[in-house]
């Protein structure tokens, strides 16, 4: 009975040993592409003494993590992997096809239960089976040789908070994030609005966090509503001011005003809504770029207000 309750527990531990040294393989994308990329992926992984698991993920769990990618939420895809994956490592691809010059995209994550995600991407331009297998080849050498490194953490933040962070190269969240990556030196890069807005460059360290704080002026948006409200005010005081001017002057330069009170009225509304003009161009031309402005002139016979746009 002993012997037996032993062999039991050998082959449960080796069971449990072959589970854990599995990695499953997962292609999304381009229809075309994937059993090739996939069955590529996997002799890859062979040659290099994995094991690999079939059908590591449900079509539903691989669909959920297809979402989490696509709004570049590294965490939630890795909980996915986590709670529903039948491997203990995914290694999870996304091939994208431009059409016309055939360009792919290859997007290639290497998740391992347990231990934060990581990713590269590339693009295989004018692209043939050799080269994107070089490229397929080139990706998988610097994942796996990561995924088996030592491990530190860094923890990115910025000011203000929410902007796209690229750690090597790699695009992985928004700030503030805190993730584990290999030991070593790596790039950080912060953009927003498609245009980036910070570096910073750190010496991870085995098992400790480097706390990373860059400061960035962006313009969030908010700014420019203040300066549009002046603008928009001045503009209504231009056109007030040369209403009333007409009327104080409707007799003639020689003739008694017909409205006494309008035209000393009319010249300080204009003078007003001229200040206000150009005060809320200059201040929403300092919050950012515009491809028009408003413009405004005043004569001996009355005076205009328009907008002056580039085409």
């Amino acid at each position: 009975m002993r012997a037996a309750l032993v062999v039991l527990i050998v082959v449960a531990t080796a069971a449990t040993a072959r589970a854990d040294d599995e990695i499953g393989v997962v292609v999304v994308g381009d229809v075309a592409m994937q059993p090739s990329v996939a069955s590529y992926l996997e002799h890859w992984l062979k040659t290099h003494g994995h094991k690999t698991k079939t059908s590591p993920l449900s079509t539903d769990a691989t669909n959920t993590i297809v979402n989490c990618l696509v709004i570049d939420d590294s965490k939630c895809a890795r909980n996915v992997v986590e709670a529903r994956s039948k491997a203990a490592t995914v290694v999870f691809a996304r091939v994208d096809v431009a059409k016309g010059e055939h360009n792919v995209t290859f997007n290639l994550y290497w998740f391992v239960k347990g231990h934060e995600g990581i990713g590269e991407r590339r693009v295989c331009e004018k692209c043939t089976e050799d080269s994107w297998h070089g490229i397929a080849d080139a990706m998988m050498s610097a994942l796996a040789g990561s995924s088996q490194s030592e491990q530190g953490r860094v923890k990115i933040a910025s000011r203000p908070s929410g902007m796209i962070v690229l750690l090597d190269n790699v695009q992985i969240g928004v700030t503030p994030l805190e993730r584990d990556v290999p030991v070593g030196h790596h790039r950080i890069e912060l953009t927003h609005a498609g245009r980036s807005v910070g570096r910073r460059q750190v010496d991870v360290t085995a098992g400790e966090t480097e706390n990373v704080d860059i400061k960035v002026d962006v313009d969030t948006g908010s700014s420019r509503v203040g300066p549009a409200i002046l603008l928009g005010a001045g503009i209504v005081g231009l056109g007030t001011g040369s209403v009333f001017l007409y009327y104080g002057s409707i007799g003639g330069p020689n003739a008694k005003y017909t409205f006494n009170d309008s035209t000393p009225v009319g010249i300080g509304i204009l003078a007003v809504g001229l200040g206000a003009t150009i005060g809320g161009t200059i201040l929403l031309a300092q919050s950012g770029h515009s491809g028009s402005t408003p413009i405004a002139s005043i004569g001996p016979g009355g005076g205009y207000v328009g907008w002056l746009t580039r085409f």
